[in-house]
């Protein structure tokens, strides 16, 4: 697996030479831009899952992750700049999973189809990428194959996993899109805590509304890491 994780650290440094401040004007936090390959034992797990013939054909093997302060047009536009930046056509490299979600991941991936093999960079808004590590840790303490549904209804966890996959598209997706609908009026406006008075009144309500809702979200996520710390401090799998 070492010369996957070369490969996912060539992509990051491409990646992260981007002009960030160019693509992301309008951001106020640093992008956040990660890198790895699969273990061994991830990788084995996926094959038998998919069973998706040659190992070239999977894409993730070598990844890396964009997490940034963004609205979800400008997503978008960092996944296009990312497919563009490896000579790739956004149209073909680009895939949504915001609205089709898997088991409540949401985020956009680019597949670049590179000389030596395939990579994929994940980008994800900051509610996204929470929301993904809180999920990773669920998979942690319950096993992986929470992730893909592989869990009974007897499984303690699922109601954890049931709960996590609907604050995604109940609670995550509805914050993201009114915070578009304030940015496509005011682009500099997206992120709704930096200038909520300059904005008119129907959109301020919106985003006083965006307010509560994140910090409402932000509660219940810290709520489900205190589940997680206890069920480690306990030494159980529950």
């Amino acid at each position: 697996m070492i010369w996957y994780d070369e490969l996912a650290a060539e992509v990051h440094g491409i990646v992260q030479a981007m002009p960030w401040k160019t693509i992301l004007p309008y951001s106020h936090s640093e992008v956040d831009i990660t890198y790895r390959a699969k273990t061994i034992d991830t990788l084995r797990d996926k094959l038998n899952r998919l069973s998706s013939g040659p190992l070239n054909n999977i894409v993730d093997i070598a990844g890396v992750r964009v997490d940034a302060e963004m609205t979800l047009r400008e997503q978008d536009a960092v996944a296009a700049a990312i497919a563009r930046a490896f000579g790739m056509d956004p149209a073909k490299a680009v895939k949504d999973l915001r609205v089709e979600h898997h088991n409540g991941y949401r985020a956009v991936h680019v597949h670049l189809k590179l000389r030596r093999a395939m990579a994929e960079v994940q980008v994800r808004t900051q509610l996204q990428s929470k929301w993904a590590n809180t999920y990773e840790r669920l998979g942690d303490l319950a096993g992986r194959g929470i992730r893909y549904d592989n869990v009974t209804e007897s499984d303690s966890w699922s109601a954890i996993a049931s709960r996590l996959q609907e604050i995604s598209v109940t609670r995550i997706r509805p914050i993201e899109e009114a915070k578009d609908a304030i940015a496509e009026i005011r682009p500099n406006s997206g992120y709704v805590w930096q200038s909520l008075e300059e904005l008119p009144d129907e959109l301020r309500e919106i985003g006083y509304k965006v307010l509560e809702d994140e910090a409402e979200l932000s509660t219940m996520l810290d709520d489900v890491e205190v589940l997680f710390r206890d069920a480690l401090r306990k030494g159980t799998r529950q």
